[in-house]
């Protein structure tokens, strides 16, 4: 419809070319995948190497069909496609007779299938995609929520050892000491063991977090990286 809409094709063409994949179906009712490609293909492929096949003629002085243009040629395109046997019979008519030889078991290859299976290193299975590869993307999600609960168990460790270490409330200094922060402004979390005791309790100003998920290295109370909490003119 949108051909004849927008005038770049003829209905009689596209009905002579209607006629011949219907005919097609009629004689291979059993290969309409085999049809499907290659009428998929004719479109695709065929019917631009028709038109530039035409186009050099021209340019070279050869006898072009009586009613070819230049600048609306796909109508002529669709007419020739339509009758080019040539195609139809390496895409559907031979294809779908060798597969009948065969038993007619599974689904008849196209030409280009065929070739590959025949002459690729590993034949058909070299087109499919590996086990492996398919069992990774089967195991992805799961493994992606293994790692999220062991970095979830880790914070929960570090922050058990934090507190033993701390006398159970959580934070340097035991029962006196004030809460303070337990995020800067951005959502971060600070390091609770750099303001005491734990592995980061050594780690100069500016120096890496040593812990396994990496925190914050800031004042509880006024959130500065340039001193802990008990250097904090605000305490």
């Amino acid at each position: 419809m949108a051909a004849i809409s927008l005038n770049t094709v003829s209905l009689a063409a596209l009905q002579q070319y209607e006629k011949t994949v219907e005919r097609l179906t009629l004689h291979w009712p059993h290969a309409w995948g085999l049809i499907a490609q290659a009428e998929d293909k004719g479109r695709a492929e065929k019917l631009e190497k028709i038109r530039r096949g035409l186009v050099a003629d021209q340019l070279a002085g050869r006898t072009t069909p009586p009613d070819w243009d230049a600048d609306n040629p796909w109508s002529l395109c669709f007419k020739a496609l339509a009758k080019d046997e040539t195609f139809w019979s390496e895409q559907v008519w031979h294809p779908a007779a060798a597969w009948l030889a065969s038993g007619g078991k599974g689904a008849p290859l196209a030409p280009s299938e065929t070739i590959a299976a025949t002459h690729l290193l590993g034949g058909a299975e070299a087109m499919e995609t590996p086990k492996e590869d398919v069992e990774k993307k089967r195991q992805s999600n799961p493994d992606r929520r293994t790692a999220k609960k062991k970095r979830m168990q880790d914070e929960r460790d570090e922050l058990q050892k934090f507190r033993s270490a701390s006398g159970g409330h959580g934070h340097p200094g035991g029962k006196g000491s004030s809460k303070g922060k337990a995020k800067d402004k951005g959502g971060a979390e600070i390091c609770f063991s750099w303001q005491g005791k734990g592995p980061c309790a050594e780690v100069h100003v500016g120096g890496e977090c040593k812990g396994k998920v990496k925190r914050a290295r800031k004042c509880q109370h006024c959130l500065s990286p340039g001193h802990r909490n008990d250097a904090c003119p605000q305490k």
